[in-house]
């Protein structure tokens, strides 16, 4: 039993050695064949090896698998040696494509892509450019992206590309042409042809644009005249036609915007337009035309929205408006409107800084009187008495025939007590408000209650009832036309329409007074306190002015009446003159009444 178990393994020992004698014995029958130049028999034992052994020893499979990939690699360097790159790549590609897996494949990439490469060159040289490309993409696809000889390939479809794109843009195919020449500059840099399929490019995306023009397409036109300026840095012959190209889209597309009251869009793109063109261009004059245009209609509608107190719009638009013509004149009254935005929205301090850049940078244009008096506007409320002044007579300074402004630096003056100053700007308001009211048709009773005011400042009492009657007539509710009226007829010593003037007053400010103190229990309100206090002395000085009326009128009753009313509406000590001489008539009155009395009683 030992015995034949020994023998068994004996003869196993036995048979595995002549398979692996004979298996060797094939090897070095095929590598013999090969060093004697003999390729296709080695071949032929390599693929009896592979057949013979194919699901038995898989080991042998690979050693004839390496040995065919070795034998095709020769049969590779050999073609290409003899300049046969046809068969040189389809011999690399066997390697490549069934022998990944062996040591041989590494250097049959090179020869694949030196093959593909000659091979390309002959393509180029006979503008077969598409077979070009599709060939060497198909040897890409295969191979790796680190194989020696990759940016060959690469650079010969960049070339052909270049051609392709350069022949669509002679047959004016622009989309065809941008397609290609795009894809040169942007996926193959190795090109040797990079720099002018950039050149044509620029060209390619110009014509297409000036097609897009045409067609009305401005948004397509305008992106790729952009592009074709970015891409084309120092080529001054392209940029200066695209440049021109852009600033007629840019204007197409700023009428539009224009005639769909876009005016803030149709400013931009003008601006950016005329940014692209130089002086002499013939389209200049056209932008800046449409450009002002636009700028005037933002003008208009900034003063309408004011008129609607939408002050923070009417900013925007100004703002914009500002920035579309260098017309300095109307540049001034845009930043003069900006700052009586800022005033009438109550922002006094930006529009003082407003109002001092227009000063500053727009001394003499028409807006600087306005200005200076819109700037006593704001002194005036916020009682900066001597920056008021200074404002008022600058303003009136600028503008002597302005009544209004000569008007509120006389009534300034005289408030301020400086009599003589105030007498001598009347005396110049004077004349120019008697014509002025002859040409005024709209709110003509403005004019004729300063008329009024003038002539009362001026002692001329009846002429200023007068005057004060007449804005009266055409505006019953003006409440100062009234109390001028009653200062008047007091100073003319008509007494009796004094007394029945300052009556219609009484009522009209008690009834405020009302009013203020059923706002203030509501609302706690400082300011309202303040107009109520106000509102308090005026009605007093109603009063007083009336007892006044009936002192001179000797109804002292109704005299000291009124006067006690008006206490605070006047200081303490012309209050206690007035009482002591109203009472020290009473007395007198009295007095006399009783000596009369006695002298019947005689």
């Amino acid at each position: 039993m030992f015995k034949r178990g020994f023998l068994l393994i004996v003869f196993l020992m036995f048979g595995i050695s002549s398979v692996l004698e004979a298996s060797s014995g094939k090897g070095r029958k095929a590598e013999r064949l090969i060093s004697e130049g003999r390729i296709a028999e080695a071949m032929e034992e390599y693929q009896k090896m592979v057949e013979k052994y194919r699901d038995k020893e898989p080991e042998y499979v690979q050693e004839a698998h390496n040995g065919l990939a070795r034998c095709w690699l020769i049969k590779a360097k050999d073609a290409y040696r003899d300049k046969n790159f046809i068969e040189a790549k389809s011999s690399a590609e066997e390697v490549v494509s069934r022998y990944k897996d062996t040591s041989s494949v590494e250097e049959a990439n090179t020869y694949l892509v030196l093959a593909q490469y000659e091979l390309s060159r002959s393509l180029l040289a006979e503008r077969k450019y598409q077979e070009c490309i599709s060939q060497c993409k198909e040897v890409l696809k295969k191979i790796p992206g680190t194989t020696h000889g990759v940016d060959k390939l690469k650079r010969v479809i960049g070339d052909s590309l270049y051609f392709l794109g350069k022949e669509a843009l002679e047959d004016k195919d622009y989309s065809g042409a941008i397609e290609k020449l795009e894809a040169v500059r942007n996926e193959y840099p190795e090109s040797e042809k990079v720099n002018e399929a950039v050149v044509d490019l620029a060209e390619a995306m110009f014509q297409q644009g000036l097609i897009h023009t045409e067609k009305e397409e401005y948004r397509e036109a305008l992106t790729l005249f952009e592009n074709v300026l970015e891409m084309s840095g120092e080529n001054k012959a392209i940029t200066h036609k695209v440049k021109q190209g852009m600033a007629q889209v840019l204007l197409a597309m700023a009428e539009k915007d224009f005639n769909q009251k876009e005016y803030a869009s149709a400013i931009q793109k003008c601006q950016k337009g005329i940014e692209q063109l130089p002086k002499e261009a013939p389209i200049l004059p056209g932008l800046r035309e449409l450009m002002g245009k636009a700028g005037e209609a933002l003008f208009r509608r900034a003063e309408e929205r004011m008129k609607k107190r939408e002050y923070k719009e009417a900013i925007k638009d100004l703002e914009l408006a500002f920035t579309s013509t260098r017309e300095k004149e109307f540049r001034a009254r845009c930043q003069y409107l900006i700052g009586k935005c800022n005033r009438l929205n109550g922002e006094h301090e930006g529009a003082l800084s407003t109002y001092q850049a227009v000063l500053n940078r727009f001394k003499d244009t028409l807006v600087v009187p306005v200005t200076y008096y819109d700037m006593y506007l704001i002194y005036s409320g916020q009682n900066r008495k001597e920056k008021a002044l200074n404002s008022i007579k600058l303003a009136s300074a600028a503008d002597p025939g302005n009544s209004e402004y000569l008007f509120s630096l006389a009534e300034l003056l005289s408030a301020l007590g400086q009599a003589e100053e105030a007498k001598s700007a009347y005396e110049k308001v004077l004349p120019i408000l008697q014509e002025e009211v002859n040409k005024t048709f709209l709110h003509k009773e403005k004019v004729q209650y300063r008329l009024g005011q003038a002539y009362l400042n001026l002692g001329q009492y009846t002429e200023a009832a007068i005057e004060f009657d007449k804005a009266l007539h055409r505006e019953p509710s003006m409440m100062e036309a009234r109390k001028g009226l009653a200062e008047a007829q007091f100073q003319d010593q008509n007494y009796t329409g004094a007394i029945k003037t300052y009556a219609y007053l009484i009522k009209e400010e008690a009834d405020n007074f009302k009013d203020l103190e059923s706002r203030l229990a509501k609302e706690k309100s400082l300011q309202l306190a303040q107009e109520l206090e106000t509102a308090r002395k005026e009605l007093a000085f109603f009063h007083f002015q009336t007892g006044l009326s009936y002192e001179q009128l000797g109804d002292y009753d109704k005299a000291l009446q009124e006067c006690r009313l008006g206490l605070e509406g006047v200081p303490t000590q012309k209050a206690a003159a007035a009482l002591k001489r109203i009472q020290s008539r009473l007395q007198d009155k009295k007095d006399s009444g009783t000596k009369k009395e006695d002298g019947k009683e005689e």
